[in-house]
């Protein structure tokens, strides 16, 4: 008795996740890249030589990376503008989507919405009360930072006030790199009374402010300010 095996092919259906360093995601902040990981039934289907044709819209803000194009498998994207993105599985060169070994087509037009936040600024929480006639200034921050964004010639930071205050010097109370504290050193201890203003600026030195941990792209800067007042020596 001969037996044949009848394969009978499911229908075809779109299906592709948004991916940034392997994890699914809906939202990303501007800057950030992600890959359209294309799970759709006929890329495994035998013989299929499926073409891929991705659109986003909007179309602006938006670039391929790493080689990728809007024909291929597994595109790689970086958003650069805020904002609400539909991608959209669409016709590819051949004339159709895709299509599975009984020549039935993905629906045009499916499509995964992502939205693109902009990078909010981190602010500094508190700059803990100076000992009398300081030599160094500790910053709080409401999120760890990167270590290694801190110059350790105290660049970043500048000190004005009643009389100058030159800072010669800054590091962090690192732990696996990151910190929410910083210290600042002074060239010389603040022996009169005053009031102080502690800016951040871009450091010469490494080109940046101070990066934040989660977010690579991400600069912490102040839009406030903090002041510190010293007490004249007695």
């Amino acid at each position: 008795m001969k037996e044949d095996t009848v394969r009978i092919e499911a229908s075809p259906t779109p299906a592709f996740k948004i991916l940034k360093s392997g994890v699914e995601v809906s939202t990303i902040c501007n800057g950030e890249s992600v890959t359209l990981n294309n799970e759709s039934n006929v890329v495994s289907l035998p013989c299929q030589n499926p073409t891929f044709s991705w659109s986003i819209s909007p179309n602006t803000g938006v670039v391929y990376i790493n080689g990728t194009n809007n024909t291929s498998q597994n595109p790689q994207l970086t958003f650069n503008t805020p904002g609400n993105y539909n991608i959209t599985i669409k016709n590819g060169s051949d004339g159709n989507t895709l299509k599975d070994i009984c020549e039935r087509e993905i629906p045009q037009n499916e499509f995964i919405p992502v939205t693109v936040h902009p990078v909010s600024l981190t602010l500094m929480d508190s700059l803990t009360t100076p000992a009398c006639a300081p030599d160094s200034l500790e910053l709080v921050f409401s999120k760890k930072i990167r270590c290694s964004s801190i110059a350790p010639d105290g660049s970043d930071f500048i000190v004005n006030g009643t009389y100058a205050a030159t800072v010669s010097a800054a590091a962090g109370n690192c732990n696996d790199g990151l910190t929410d504290r910083v210290v600042i050193r002074l060239a010389s201890p603040m022996q009169s009374g005053g009031n102080f203003n502690v800016r951040l600026v871009r450091s010469a030195i490494d080109g940046n402010t101070l990066i934040l941990h989660t977010l690579p792209r991400s600069v912490a800067s102040w839009i406030r300010y903090n002041t510190c007042t010293t007490e004249r020596m007695k």
